[in-house]
């Protein structure tokens, strides 16, 4: 099985229908740590305009149908909530106890993979739980990322949101993910559609809240969540965590036609030096060198920037760190 087959197969495992009172309301999450946590939208558990969380939250796991509680997940202290009612986000946690129990049942808690590379025109899917009367399993959508924006909510305030386009997303769709299907992580959820009716443009307008935007409010997932660790800890590891630009590289980044000649020089040279025109990317190229080599070997080999090189008439005489 390829590894798209194998991400499209933990998609739908890791897709949950979420609802409150009774099942009047109906919206979706998935799950985005192996220690049972789902992310969603705010309104989705709770009301935007009082603040207002809801009770009895229910979550309904698809391939193997089986119902459990979920809680708002709450910070160490067990008083303030992992949410963000101006963003639209909330997390949940499932118990131990629960998640034994769904385990026992043959259910997997699989995350799905997060990123915060926002790319234009690459593809999405989604599914969730539109039509959810007749369609109680969900629905599938589709359509074509486009920019990472800013909105301006009915409060006034601003928040950044990942703008799609797609024919088929409705009420009962927030808090699904969208899946890249070109980079297979998932770069945001489904929060809202542009449903103005003076405006004839936008018809196809959906926003998503970008995955920038949960980190932010769980920072944990930096740690926790299988997309986003190995790059942080690579970042850390070269002493870069704090370059944003860097993050995202490895779905951005491209490579000059001589990058395969680089690579292998470096392989057989154990040094190259990388010349060129100013702002041509030769340190995005240095560090794609070492984000290949560090994944390669399993996190095993060290990798710095020297802070000075002894060279005489081209030739590497000392490395000072």
């Amino acid at each position: 099985m390829s590894n798209n087959e194998d991400l499209i197969k933990n998609y739908d495992k890791s897709v949950v229908k979420i609802t409150t009172h009774g099942g009047l309301n109906v919206g979706t999450g998935f799950i985005v740590t192996d220690d049972g946590i789902i992310c969603t939208c705010y309104h989705v558990v709770g009301d935007l305009d009082t603040e207002e969380l809801y009770d009895n939250i229910q979550i309904y796991f698809l391939n193997t149908q089986q119902t459990i509680s979920a809680t708002i997940l709450l910070k160490n202290d067990n008083k303030e909530p992992y949410t963000d009612p101006t963003n639209d986000i909330a997390f949940l946690q499932i118990s131990k106890e629960d998640q034994d129990k769904l385990k026992n049942n043959g259910q997997e808690l699989i995350p799905l993979p997060l990123s915060e590379s926002v790319v234009f025109g690459h593809r999405f899917i989604s599914r969730g739980f539109r039509k959810e009367d007749e369609f109680p399993h969900g629905l599938g959508s589709s359509g074509e990322i486009r920019i990472l924006a800013t909105y301006v909510i009915p409060k006034g305030n601003k928040i950044p949101i990942v703008q799609l386009y797609a024919t088929d997303i409705e009420e009962g769709m927030s808090g699904s993910p969208v899946l890249d299907i070109d980079t297979n992580k998932v770069i945001g959820i489904i929060d809202r559609i542009h449903d103005k009716e003076e405006d004839k443009t936008d018809t196809n307008l959906i926003m998503a809240i970008p995955v920038e935007s949960l980190v932010k409010v769980y920072q944990d997932l930096s740690n926790k969540n299988i997309g986003l660790v190995l790059i942080n800890q690579f970042l850390e590891h070269i002493g870069s965590s704090k370059n944003i630009k860097y993050k995202n590289f490895d779905n951005v980044y491209v490579p000059p036609k001589e990058y395969p000649d680089i690579k292998k020089a470096l392989e057989e040279k154990r040094c190259v030096f990388i010349t060129g025109t100013p702002e041509y990317g030769k340190t995005f190229t240095a560090v794609k060198l070492m984000w290949d080599k560090w994944k390669d070997s399993n996190k095993t080999i060290k990798c710095h920037f020297p802070k000075k090189l002894d060279v005489k008439n081209g030739i590497l005489q000392n490395i000072v760190d």
